[in-house]
């Protein structure tokens, strides 16, 4: 994998494949604003579009996708392009979906936990406005709408300018 300012990273693509479109597109800006060509999609079939018309470096698939299991389309990436290196998250741990994602070859497995992640994005900076876009959603996926609305105008007093996070903001509404 190519390094920030290398010719090499500009045309080497980042693809997140969550089934969870706005948690997808948030990890997906994220790497664009560190300086990688990132792209996000919520299906498999559009995954494997993707990975077909550009240079598939790293993948951080989901096990759960709208039309197809993360373990297939991991299949499917690798014989693509057989040096992308895949991250894959889980909602939930399942033990043996972690062992069949350990046999076709992914680098690293690991587990969305939303209730280890509220305390660290609490105590984040409420200048950060993604930490507070964040905060927000997991809080509105709780349904703790008045929380949510106070993390939400955090992050929009902060990120003026932040597309993104008013747009998360307003699909919360």
């Amino acid at each position: 994998m190519a390094y920030p300012g290398s010719p090499e990273r500009e045309d080497a693509l980042l693809l997140v494949v969550d089934g969870d479109d706005e948690a997808g597109r948030l990890l997906a800006e994220h790497f664009t604003r560190r300086g990688f060509r990132a792209s996000h999609t919520a299906a498999g079939q559009d995954a494997l579009d993707l990975a077909h018309a550009g240079r598939l470096r790293v993948a951080i698939v989901d096990v759960a996708l709208r039309d197809m299991s993360g373990h297939a389309l991991v299949s499917r990436l690798k014989e693509i392009e057989p040096r992308v290196h895949v991250l894959m998250t889980a909602g939930d741990y399942r033990p043996e979906f972690e062992v069949r994602a350990r046999q076709i070859g992914i680098l690293h497995y690991m587990m969305k936990d939303y209730a280890s992640a509220e305390p660290h994005l609490t105590q984040a900076s409420s200048r950060d406005p993604m930490s507070q876009a964040m905060l927000g959603a997991l809080r509105y996926q709780r349904k703790q709408y008045g929380p949510m609305t106070e993390a939400f105008e955090k992050a929009v007093k902060a990120g003026k300018k932040e597309g993104l996070v008013w747009a998360v903001y307003a699909w919360c509404l």
